[in-house]
C-alpha cells in the first residue's frame, strides 16, 4: 500500500496521509494537522509493532530532540544548526568571524567578507612619505626619499620598499623605533635610519615587536645602518 501527504482544507498545514482509495481509513499512518502527530490508523491491517511501537509520533517533540532540544523552532538572523558532541544534538548558533573576516547576518542571509585589504603600492615622487602597514613603496625622486615607519604596527605587519629614482631612499624612524638588519640594529628613535646606497636596492620589513621593532627579512643591494 502506498501513502501520500495531502494539504489540509483551506490551504493550511499538511493533513492526513491517505491510501490509494483516498480514504483516511485506508492509511497505515496519518498526520493529524491539529495535534502535530503521526498516528497509526486503527483500522490498518498492520499491527502497531510493524509501524510505530508507541502508536504515535509527536513531530514537535521528536524533531526538537533531533535538532537540539526544546525551543529550536525559531531562529535569529544568521543562525544555523551546528553539530554538538555533547548529547549528539544540533545547536542553533551563528558563525564566528576569524582574523581578517567580518560576518553580517541578515534576514535569510549570511555575508562573509575579508576585512584585510590587499597589499597596495604607492609610487612616491616627493622626498618624504609616512608609510602604512601592508603596503609597498617605490622611491621615485632625483633627491633622497625618506620613508618613515608607521607609528602603530602589529606583530607580523609587512612593508616593502623598492628604489626607483636616482636620489635613493632612507627608512626613517619614530621615537622608540629601531630596525634589525642582519647583525646590526639602527639607533633607537628618530636619529636612527637605514639608507640605501644603490639606486635599485629593495627591502622587505616585518614588525617583530608591536609599534617599535622592525626586522629586514629580505633585501637587495647595500645599506648604511645608523
Amino acid at each position: 500500500m502506498s501513502q501520500f501527504f495531502r494539504g489540509a482544507a483551506g490551504g493550511g498545514a499538511i493533513g492526513d496521509v491517505t491510501g490509494p482509495g483516498s480514504s483516511t481509513d485506508n492509511a497505515v499512518v496519518r498526520f493529524d494537522g491539529t495535534t502535530g502527530k503521526l498516528i497509526q490508523n486503527s483500522s490498518s491491517t498492520l499491527s502497531d509493532a510493524n509501524v510505530l511501537s508507541t502508536g504515535e509520533l509527536n513531530l514537535t517533540t521528536e524533531l526538537a530532540v533531533v535538532y537540539g532540544g526544546t525551543g529550536q523552532t525559531t531562529y535569529t538572523d544568521g543562525q544555523l544548526l551546528i553539530g554538538n558532541t555533547t548529547g549528539n544534538t544540533l545547536n542553533k548558533a551563528t558563525l564566528t568571524a576569524g582574523t581578517g573576516i567580518s560576518i553580517a547576518n541578515g534576514s535569510g542571509s549570511i555575508t562573509i567578507t575579508a576585512t584585510g585589504g590587499a597589499f597596495s603600492w604607492t609610487d612616491v615622487t616627493g622626498t618624504s612619505q609616512a608609510m602604512a602597514v601592508e603596503s609597498g613603496y617605490t622611491a621615485n625622486n632625483a633627491a633622497l626619499v625618506t620613508l618613515t615607519l608607521p607609528v602603530t604596527a602589529s606583530f607580523g605587519d609587512v612593508i616593502q620598499v623598492v628604489g626607483k629614482g636616482a636620489g635613493l631612499f632612507r627608512i626613517g624612524q619614530n621615537a622608540g623605533q629601531s630596525i634589525n638588519f642582519t647583525a646590526s640594529t639602527t639607533t633607537v628613535g628618530a636619529a636612527g635610519h637605514l639608507t640605501a646606497i644603490e639606486q635599485f636596492a629593495s627591502l622587505e620589513l616585518i614588525c617583530t615587536v608591536a609599534n617599535t621593532t622592525w626586522t629586514v627579512v629580505d633585501s637587495t643591494g647595500n645599506f648604511t645602518v645608523v
